[in-house]
């Protein structure tokens, strides 16, 4: 193994190598040598090896080696960068470097029309000429056939897309933003590159030249540059919105054009960055609907995480994508199934059939999902009411043997998820478990896992259930966060409760009880009594179901095991009484409420005792 003073002199050797990019063949042949002669411990670049000789050999799997290997590709890729020349022989030699560093090179295969084209191409050389670049091995053959082939058929499209893509490759690769920085910084050498730390600056040429030529990308190209650009991770803002508008503008143009991958690929890409373009996704959802058979289970998982993630209803796409998943549950994976059902729950799009089909499937597999995806399944199963008992004695089981590794907000999260299911979890949050001390060592920066917490806690006490409570500092900063969230009074309730004063009721928006729940309308009867009054808009159910989501399922039965009257005002039932008679519309509400306020409201005994003061 080799030791990690080899790593000064490679990036020295490596440094005269990036000057001879003005001469691309002679560049792409040197860079090749370079890595193998890097690889060899030989400083002197006079030793450089042949590109025939670099083809045969493969990259060891000792660690260090990966580590300066790497690094020599982040100083390639920053020459590259920092002249702005985005040629094809510097997007072949990116390319190649990128192949050895994480895989043994493997013969290049060509076939069909390909093929044909390149062995054309061949016999089209002079004879001097061909015989100086073929070999009597046939892997020598196709490396000189690709490379007539990029020679002639080089454009700016192509050279843009394999720059942007790989370019996008190497950030992932190395760790995303903080993780390449974070390389850079051990090294610490002068000659190290810094242009993860300036990456704007360092793109400025290729950006002005990828607006200049967009218009001749096809789709494909289109798509894959579009990708690569947002895994850079650079977001949308000044200086790269005109570039992210001019993508916009042309994906629309060539959408006829886009395949699954494309279209997985460019809604991907927009919401990673952040780029609200509505119109763009409204032209994704109808140009993928109808091509659903044809897509991957991964690229149907990536679609619904792109559209859940920006809130952009396609009702008619999203059922598409359930039924589609529900026939071909078996090629998902972990990470393609926990997202797909995330984005149904995120948009509060009901599923039931696909639901119920992954309960009968998953119960088995559960061992196999990371920690994430488990977690995220039971949060999604939560979200949209639908908890069977034995999946979550399943979910209790798993998760239990992996208390020991949660972080925060996993902790938060299942905690929350087994609240509103409801079922008995004793081997996850008894005595035996460890689920309140893992929780006081943990950090917990998000506000909505607090408040996930401090359900969980009166979930507790309303089973009356002799668990382990959180810690009491733990215990105060959660429901410090539950009682201070900010609530937020809809039009819906504001003529819920003009309405209920013309009938001489006292009311009280957004009243807190002494759990810490908002409630919508506090009405004080004329005897007395309190009656909470819950007005549930269209965020309140499941899209275009009249199914109540998680959350309120929870607040409906945890109000009323403390002892509250509660009465739920679903918003169509309050929708129907409009009528263009003002006197008439009026007489209707009047007569709804009181109806409403008499039979369903009656106090309910309570179960528990809260103690949180």
């Amino acid at each position: 193994m080799r030791s990690r003073q080899a790593i000064p002199a490679l990036v020295i050797s490596a440094t005269p190598v990036l000057r001879p990019f003005s001469r691309p063949r002679a560049s792409a042949r040197t860079l090749n040598g370079a890595i193998v002669s890097a690889h060899s411990g030989d400083q002197s670049i006079s030793s450089i090896r042949s590109p025939r000789a670099v083809m045969k050999t493969s990259v060891p799997a000792a660690p260090i080696t990966q580590f300066v290997f790497r690094l020599f590709l982040l100083t390639i890729s920053a020459a590259a960068l920092r002249t702005g020349i985005c040629t094809g022989t510097t997007t072949k030699a990116v390319s190649s470097l990128h192949r050895r560093v994480h895989r043994p090179v493997s013969p290049v295969r060509v076939s069909g029309e390909n093929t044909k084209r390149r062995s054309a191409l061949l016999n089209d050389l002079p004879v001097s000429d061909r015989d100086s670049l073929v070999t009597p091995t046939r892997r020598s053959k196709v490396a000189a056939a690709n490379h007539v082939h990029n020679a002639q058929y080089s454009q700016a499209a192509y050279n843009l897309t394999v720059f942007w893509s790989r370019v996008g490759r190497l950030v992932h690769h190395s760790g995303g933003n903080a993780g390449a920085a974070k390389l850079i910084d051990e090294v610490g050498h002068p000659a190290c590159p810094s242009w993860m730390r300036d990456r704007e600056a360092a793109l400025l040429q290729p950006r002005i030249q990828t607006i200049a030529h967009l218009s001749d990308f096809d789709a494909h190209q289109l798509a894959k540059t579009t990708h690569g650009i947002a895994r850079i991770g650079l977001g949308c803002a000044a200086p790269w919105g005109p570039l992210w508008c001019k993508l916009e503008i042309e994906a629309l143009s060539k959408m006829a054009g886009f395949n699954a991958q494309d279209i997985a690929n460019v809604a991907w890409a927009f919401t990673s960055v952040g780029f609200d373009v509505p119109k763009l996704f409204d032209a994704l959802a109808a140009h993928a609907a109808p091509m659903l058979p044809e897509f991957r289970a991964q690229h149907l998982s990536v679609v619904a995480w792109a559209f859940a993630s920006n809130r952009h209803s396609a009702p008619r796409l999203m059922d598409a994508i359930a039924s589609e998943s529900h026939s071909r549950l078996h090629e998902f994976n972990g990470q393609a199934l926990s997202n797909t059902l995330w984005a149904f729950a995120k948009m509060n799009h009901a599923a039931p059939d696909l639901f119920r089909a992954v309960e009968k499937q998953i119960c088995t597999r559960l061992h196999e999902l990371k920690d994430q995806e488990l977690v995220s399944l039971a949060l999604s199963f939560a979200t949209m009411s639908h908890t069977p008992r034995r999946l979550f004695e399943a979910l209790s089981a798993e998760s239990a043997r992996r208390l020991h590794r949660l972080d925060g907000r996993s902790l938060s999260n299942l905690a929350w998820a087994f609240a509103v299911a409801d079922h008995a979890a004793d081997d996850l949050f008894g005595s035996g478990s460890c689920f309140a001390r893992r929780c006081a060592e943990r950090k917990f920066a998000s506000e909505s896992g607090l408040r996930q917490l401090y359900q969980w806690e009166l979930w507790r006490q309303e089973r009356a259930a002799e668990w382990p409570a959180l810690p009491p500092a733990l215990l105060k900063r959660a429901k410090r966060s539950f009682v201070e969230a900010a609530p937020h009074p809809s039009r819906m309730q504001r003529s819920v409760a003009k309405a209920l004063e013309a009938l001489g009721f006292e009311t009280r928006l957004e009243e807190r009880t002494r759990e810490g729940y908002s409630i919508d309308l506090m009405v004080l009867t004329r005897d007395g009594r309190s009656i909470a009054v819950e007005v549930d808009g269209p965020s309140h159910f499941l899209e275009e179901s009249r199914t109540p989501t998680g959350a309120t399922q929870l607040k409906r039965r945890q109000l009323r095991s403390f002892g509250h009257a509660l009465v739920s005002l679903p918003f169509w039932e309050w929708e129907a009484l409009h009528d263009k008679d003002p006197s008439e519309r009026r007489r209707k509400q009047r007569q709804y409420l009181l109806t409403a306020l008499r039979q369903r409201a009656p106090c309910q005994r309570k179960r528990a005792k809260t103690d949180v003061q």
